[in-house]
């Protein structure tokens, strides 16, 4: 008999980025968040023998697909012109929760490292927008319901 793993619910699925809501997702991936490096690095030398070491280096990119349509869109372009005339400084805040639990959410700030390609043609689009961060180590699953729940299904106590 198989086991049940848990149960993901990607309408639970919450992205908010200075104060904004993200909605009108595309189909598919809607949100990924991915380191830049390795966790680890790794030297061999001639005879086999190797190190590792950990890479403190955690920024990584959020890459957000939305539909042509999606108001946030025009949310993020905005933000886009307020960089460019001065009255945002680069940065602003985001928080990202898996599957509405408590044990997913990753928070803190974000630029916009790169804006989407437009294309203009008898389909909708998708526009893929890009977040730099600061911090991508991963997170948790969000299949879980508090952060005790994780730390217990992990093994820690």
């Amino acid at each position: 008999m198989a086991d049940f793993l848990g149960h993901i619910d990607p309408s639970k699925d919450t992205f908010i980025v200075s104060g904004h809501i993200v909605k009108g997702y595309a189909d598919d991936d809607k949100i990924n968040i991915e380191r830049d490096n390795d966790v680890m690095n790794k030297l061999v030398g001639t005879n086999g023998e190797f190190t590792l070491a950990t890479n403190l280096d955690t920024t990584g990119t959020i890459t957000l697909r939305l539909q042509e349509t999606s108001v946030s869109n025009e949310f993020l372009w905005g933000i886009m012109a307020g960089i460019k005339t001065g009255a945002i400084r680069g940065i602003v805040p985001y928080a990202c929760q898996r599957n509405g639990g408590a044990s997913s959410l990753k928070a803190g700030v974000c630029c916009i490292q790169s804006q989407p390609s437009m294309g203009y043609g008898s389909e909708p689009g998708v526009y893929e927008w890009v977040l730099g961060i600061a911090d991508a180590s991963s997170g948790l699953s969000g299949i879980v319901d508090s952060v005790e729940q994780a730390t217990d299904v992990a093994g820690f106590f």
